[in-house]
């Protein structure tokens, strides 16, 4: 295989195996990303707006065209204006010069080293050459790992997490900034100051209880009996009459 070519060459009385691998890609959408797009307008598909980027390129500078494009109508009979319109070809063959936006859906092949085993006798004068697939198709899609509700709400978690604040704390956290960085007002200061407590007077005021007797316990105590009351009767007074 030639790495400048990327060619094979098949001898004459040989047959020539290699195995292709080719993968399937799928990118995000190119309205969201802007480096790929789905449609092309008047033309099919990427190939097709390729192939007439390229005959119109080659129409205009050479005035033919190679004979593997698509239309066989212009294919250059001379051999010096055929060398120009071959190298024009590689030129953009791989889109080396932007004619057409990339594609969100294309096709990656892989040619494995080529294998060569002679023909069998009746078939000397043959070259033949085998391709084989394999039989599952690798396909690789791009997408969107986290939106913009996903991401907030993965980093409102994290925070939560680890510093343990949360939507309800911005209000305390912008008036602790605002009081750091402008001071508090004096009318806030006043407002925030606790109130004195009135004074208490050191006086004590004694009560007496004659009829309160103490049994040793400051928080108990026993009612004493009244003394007994001796009730007189007055004694009537004699009255003399003169």
């Amino acid at each position: 295989m030639s790495a400048l070519r990327k060619s094979v060459s098949v001898e004459v009385g040989k047959t020539v195996n290699i195995a292709v691998n080719h993968e399937i890609i799928k990118l995000v959408d190119g309205d969201s990303t802007g480096h790929c797009v789905n449609t092309y307008g008047i033309y099919s598909d990427f190939d097709g707006c390729m192939y007439s980027k390229m005959e119109e390129i080659m129409l205009s500078k050479v005035g033919c065209t190679v004979p593997w494009l698509l239309d066989k109508s212009k294919i250059c009979k001379d051999l010096d204006k055929a060398k120009m319109a071959y190298k024009l070809y590689h030129q953009n063959r791989r889109n080396q010069e932007g004619l057409c936006p990339n594609s969100c859906l294309f096709t990656n092949m892989y040619f494995g080293p080529p294998v060569y085993i002679p023909n069998d006798p009746d078939q000397l004068q043959v070259a033949k050459a085998q391709l084989f697939f394999p039989r599952d198709i690798k396909v690789t899609e791009e997408y969107f790992r986290y939106n913009v509700f996903s991401m907030l709400a993965e980093i409102g978690g994290y925070v939560g997490l680890l510093v343990g604040a949360s939507l309800v704390n911005v209000g305390n956290v912008n008036n602790f900034l605002l009081d750091l960085c402008f001071g508090r007002s004096k009318s806030k200061k006043k407002k925030d100051e606790p109130k004195p407590s009135p004074k208490r007077s050191n006086r004590i005021s004694s009560i007496s209880y004659p009829n309160f007797k103490d049994t040793g316990d400051s928080f108990r105590g026993q009612i004493a009996s009244p003394a007994p009351v001796t009730y007189y009767s007055p004694t009537p007074r004699s009255t003399k009459r003169t």
